[in-house]
């Protein structure tokens, strides 16, 4: 894919409301993959963030298929928030995973996108690439702009009236928030491109290396979502 590729569709701030409610009900119950913890403020609100701009990113993408009249649905993979989805999206027939990235606001236009990283974590056999079989396709996100959580008490006060933080205890502060759709390759492409990417490899969404082991690869070498979509209803 190039540049001209990259579709851009904005998030609402009733995106982001939605996002923080599902945060907040199911952070007690979510694997910590990049074992931020849960001990520090700065280690809690990092995963509340990440599940919250996950969730944003699926409210974009469904409005924008809606949008196209493109034929999708959203809640057969749901199950409760103290499971995990079986899976986020159904495009056309096909099962997709959505898998959202966090982009450094200077990077966050087309010409740079492109150079970003496709990431799929594959830290133990039981890791989401192991997983993939259970997809028929992944779809490749980048959000960008100003998302930011903060605590109106300590943590530790918090969690010791309950096991989970209220709505009414979290401040959110946001600011030109907007999903960039990038690749979408199918298992099959995503077996023949994408390698192993070491814990601590530099790219453009971990410009001080990433967290885990992943299987990746360049997004410019993949498949476009705008390619793989039937506009106008299917």
């Amino acid at each position: 894919m190039d540049a001209g590729d990259v579709v851009c569709t904005a998030i609402l701030q009733k995106d982001i409301e939605k996002g923080l409610e599902y945060a907040l009900a199911s952070l007690p119950y979510t694997f910590d993959r990049m074992k931020y913890g849960r001990k520090t403020t700065e280690a809690y609100l990092k995963r509340m963030e990440n599940i919250t701009m996950g969730k944003c990113a699926e409210a974009a993408i469904i409005r924008f298929l809606r949008a196209h009249g493109v034929r999708h649905s959203s809640t057969t993979g749901v199950t409760p928030f103290t499971e995990p989805d079986y899976f986020d999206l159904r495009i056309g027939d096909e099962i997709v995973d959505i898998k959202t990235f966090r982009l450094p606001e200077k990077y966050a236009s087309a010409k740079w996108i492109i150079n970003a990283l496709a990431l799929i974590p594959n830290q133990s056999p039981k890791d989401q690439w192991s997983q993939r079989h259970h997809y028929h396709r992944y779809v490749f996100g980048f959000f960008a702009g100003k998302l930011s959580l903060t605590l109106r008490q300590e943590l530790s006060a918090l969690l010791h009236k309950s096991d989970r933080v209220g709505k009414n205890e979290v401040r959110v502060s946001q600011q030109e928030a907007r999903i960039f759709l990038t690749a979408a390759p199918n298992i099959a492409e995503c077996e023949q491109k994408f390698r192993r990417i070491p814990a601590g490899s530099k790219c453009l969404q971990y410009p001080r290396g990433t967290r885990i082991e992943n299987m990746g690869c360049w997004i410019r070498e993949l498949t476009a979502f705008r390619k793989v979509v039937e506009w106008g209803g299917v």
